[in-house]
Formats: C-alpha cells, structure tokens, sequence
C-alpha cells in the first residue's frame, strides 16, 4: 500500500486524463485565463482551447456510468448441462458435487442448487439410510440375497474368501444330498428355496462357524452365494428365522433318508461291532426358560438345558440318530426309540449297543 497526499495528488496531477480534468475545473471555476489555465497545467494555449471546445461538445466524459457486474455467479454450460444430467438420474446434490469432483470439477452445494433450482427442478424427498445404502453405523447394507439362473448363466466370475467350499461339491452330488434336500419336507419361501436355506446353512458350518450371526461376515461374498444358489448368502435374520421354522418332524425323516441313503451307498461306515448311545444336555442362560432342568457333566450341577440323544457308529464315528429337546419323562424311551429307527434304515441290528450313563 502507498500513501497519498492528497493536497498533491490534486496539485500535481499524474495521469493524462486527471490533469484534463484538474486545467478546465481551474478555467471554470478559478476564473483563470485560458492562456493561466494552459501555461499552469502544461499545455499550450491551442490545445487547452481545443480541450474545453471538446468538453463543451459533450466529447469528454470524465465520469462514465458504471456498468453492474453480474447479480449471479456464472457456471460454464458445460457443467450446468452435466448437473441437470446427473439430477435427471436421481442423483442428490451431494451425489453431484462427488461425481464432479471425481472428474476435478469444482464446484459447491450453493452452485448445483442455484443450477438446479433454475431449470426448474424441485428438492428431492429426504432419502432413509436404507435407500442410500447405509445402516444406522454408516455400514453399506449388502445385496439382497436371490437366486440365480442357472439355465442362463453363461459366465460368472467371482472372488471369494471361502473358495475352499467348492471342494466338498463332489461329495456332495456322491452321496445324493442334492437330491434328498430337494425332496426333503423342508420350508421354503418364495424367494428362497430349500436348497438356497439348507446349502447356505451348511456352508456355515464347512467353513467351521457354528453361530448362524456369523454368515455377516460374507454378506458381500459372491462365493459363498453362489455354493447356496444365490448372488450372496442370506442376512443372519433370514438363516435365523428359517432354522426356527425347520421342526423336529422334517429333521427327524430327512436325517432317515440320508442315513438309509448313505448306508446303500457307503456301507462300510456302518459295519462297526459297536454303536454308542449317549445323552447330553446343553445348557440354557436366558433368564426366563421353560426349559426343564437336566444335569449338566460340563458344569457338575443341575441346570435349565436342553436334553439330547445321538447314536454314534463304534469304528468310523458316523452319526447314526439324534433327537433334540426330550422331556425328562420321555428320556426312558429314547433308547428304544433309536432301536426301531435303526431296524427301519438297515433292517437288522448286529451291533452291540453301548450306553454310558
């Protein structure tokens, strides 16, 4: 910043046109002489004469009116046209300003707003976090989960975590699991089939998670979707919710056709002189429980549990039976129980049955 002096910046005139201003402002003003006014401004008398025939002619104009800027900011239509566009697919301001800044055009909320406003577009209605993609904990919510067209799958590539799945596929298709889940009195929804339910239930438990709240963990794993099925698997509510609706009845028969199924097919993990039979409780921690009190080996005492029955080959440990949930007073008949199952899969019993209680 300069200083000015303003007694001099008057006195001594710089530019051209101020000391044109300053000469005829002294001649009309001061009373002074055209030949005063010329000798003390620096001009000759003809080119003083001259300068006030021209301001006397309305050919000087000392003081132009100002022009306004402009009352708005001015946005390249390039970039209006792009704003409208991305507006016309739904897209939020806030979706337009990360759009155009991905493609290094800056610009603010104001700018897009007053484009759009303009062109005659209204404000969108406030989005849920659902329909923009996010839970309550910022988390992007996954896919839902839905079958795929086999019939019309062509190519499908994906990446998984779990890929080591795949390598049970053979076995599975050996022992006819396909086929016996299919024909199974499992429930099944319009969306998901018993296949989708079941395949996704038992990929949890390849992959050596118990809890169904696991299967979160791969919410966006197309492979684990696809061994079920699916696109991805389903949200642990879904898996949650259709185990709750599998009854012991539908366990019970589809675990009678699978061992009938296994023993034709692979008898010799059922040649073992022995089967043991064995109860075992497990135990409940919720506050409020109907269920009985059973002991409990684990914890030495007598607790709210669950009371379970399995029968287990001798020699390759195969699982023969299992029953879930007994009433005490039923506990008794649970041994014979097994036995008439297991003349109905194989037709005869020549093994010795060995119960540890």
């Amino acid at each position: 910043m300069f200083e000015i002096d303003p007694i001099e910046y008057f006195k001594s005139p710089k530019s051209a046109r101020h000391r044109q201003y300053e000469s005829l402002r002294a001649y009309y003003l001061e009373s002074l002489s055209q030949k005063e006014a010329a000798e003390k401004f620096r001009y000759s008398v003809y080119t003083f004469q001259s300068l006030v025939s021209n301001f006397q002619n309305g050919t000087i104009d000392f003081f132009p009116p100002v022009k306004p800027g402009p009352k708005k900011r001015w946005t390249p239509d390039s970039v209006s046209e792009r704003i409208i566009t991305l507006r016309k697919h739904n897209h939020s301001v806030y979706d337009i300003k990360d759009i155009l800044e991905r493609d290094d055009i800056k610009t603010s909320i104001q700018t897009i707003n007053r484009v759009l406003s303009e062109d005659g577009f209204s404000k969108l209605p406030r989005r849920t976090q659902s329909e923009l993609g996010l839970t309550k904990k910022q988390m992007l919510i996954p896919p839902v989960a839905t079958q795929l067209d086999f019939d019309n799958l062509r190519e499908y590539c994906f990446e998984s975590q779990v890929g080591g799945i795949f390598y049970f596929i053979p076995y599975m298709l050996k022992t006819g699991l396909y086929d016996l889940v299919s024909g199974s009195c499992f429930p099944e929804t319009s969306k998901l089939s018993k296949i989708n339910s079941i395949f996704s239930l038992l990929a949890l438990k390849l992959i050596g998670h118990e809890r169904l709240s696991k299967i979160n963990a791969y919410n966006f794993d197309t492979g684990f979707g696809f061994f079920a099925g699916l696109n991805v698997p389903p949200k642990s509510s879904s898996s949650s919710t259709y185990s709750y609706r599998v009854d012991k009845k539908s366990t019970q028969l589809f675990l009678e056709d699978f061992i009938s199924n296994m023993n034709s097919g692979f008898s010799q993990f059922y040649q073992g002189e022995t089967i043991n039979l064995d109860f075992h409780s497990i135990p409940h921690y919720g506050e409020k429980s109907s269920m009985e009190n059973n002991w409990v080996g684990s914890k030495h005492q007598s607790m709210k549990s669950a009371s379970t029955f399995f029968a287990q080959d001798g020699n390759s440990r195969m699982l023969l039976y299992e029953n879930a949930d007994i009433p005490r007073e039923d506990a008794a008949d649970e041994i014979m129980n097994f036995v008439d199952y297991w003349l109905r899969v194989k037709g005869i019993i020549d093994q010795t049955l060995v119960f540890d209680s």
